[in-house]
């Protein structure tokens, strides 16, 4: 249980600073929007889901699609970082 919350801890902390990328300097960053955009229109129509990827059952999966659409929009070295955390975390 403790490492699920952690998990979700640092999920939740990753989806937030994607959120956070669409206001920058003071402007609406449209690169960042366009990037989520995609991403989101991917995770939703191929029913990719990182959250039940990880063994955690989410009882909306549509929340589960948006999460990892906005995790997604953060590029491939993000995502890739983060799985391979998740892996190593979850093998512990």
């Amino acid at each position: 249980m403790l490492e699920r919350c952690l998990l979700l801890a640092v999920l939740v902390e990753a989806v937030w600073e994607s959120v956070k990328l669409l206001w920058e300097k003071g402007r609406f960053n449209t690169n960042q929007f366009g990037a989520m955009c995609i991403a989101l229109l991917f995770s939703i129509t191929t029913d990719t889901r990182l959250l039940e990827a990880v063994g955690i059952t989410v009882t909306i999966p549509l929340l589960d699609r948006i999460c990892t659409g906005l995790l997604m929009s953060r590029g491939s070295n993000f995502v890739h970082t983060l799985f391979d955390w998740v892996k190593n975390k979850t093998k512990a």
